[in-house]
């Protein structure tokens, strides 16, 4: 008798109870995701008034044909607070991309706090999903800090630059490649 009949109730046993394990992952995981875009649709309404104007901003995403950059225009509410216009900025980066364009940001991810010090550096305060469920390698971090910074920058002019923060904890780097401690700017 070889090992694998005589052991074959047992292999079953451990089979059935990995299945089990990897399917309750999924379910608890889908569930807290499903969970922080929720979150990020509710903080959305609280950023402006529907008597606000809006204005045009362009949203820093990736070309699923070069790799490269691809810009996507977008319209935001005007809202009075500076904070709350770079808040619904930074969410169109957390919430899908639309069709023909990537997004960088890491499944789970949510936008936790934004705001400014008196030099104007801008702080981008991040769940902890943007650090953990980063890829990419060093390519992938690069695009993901590009197209945070730049969405950013590149329409409020009066941000002299951008701090990211994880849990509300300045961090060295996203997964060890691009280091993201200081000012970053575009």
């Amino acid at each position: 008798m070889n090992f694998f009949e005589k052991h074959k109730q047992a292999l079953i046993k451990v089979l059935i109870i990995t299945a089990g394990v990897a399917a309750l992952y999924f379910i608890v995981t889908k569930l807290f995701t499903r969970d922080r875009v929720l979150n990020n649709v509710l903080k959305a309404y609280e950023l402006y008034s529907p008597k606000d104007a809006t204005r045009e901003i362009e949203v820093y995403y990736g070309d699923p044909l070069s790799e490269g950059r691809k810009i996507y225009k977008a319209r935001i509410f005007a809202s009075k607070e500076i904070v709350n216009q770079i808040k619904q900025a930074v969410l169109f980066l957390l919430a899908p991309a639309p069709r023909n364009f990537v997004s960088y940001m890491p499944e789970g991810t949510s936008l936790r706090e934004v705001f400014l010090d008196a030099n104007k550096i801008c702080y981008l305060d991040f769940s902890k999903e943007l650090s953990l469920n980063s890829k990419g390698g060093t390519t992938g971090e690069y695009r993901l800090v590009f197209s945070i910074v730049n969405t950013v920058v590149k329409n409020f002019p009066e941000i002299a630059g951008v701090k990211i923060l994880i849990e509300g904890r300045e961090v060295e780097s996203l997964s060890g490649h691009i280091k993201i401690k200081g000012i970053l700017k575009s």
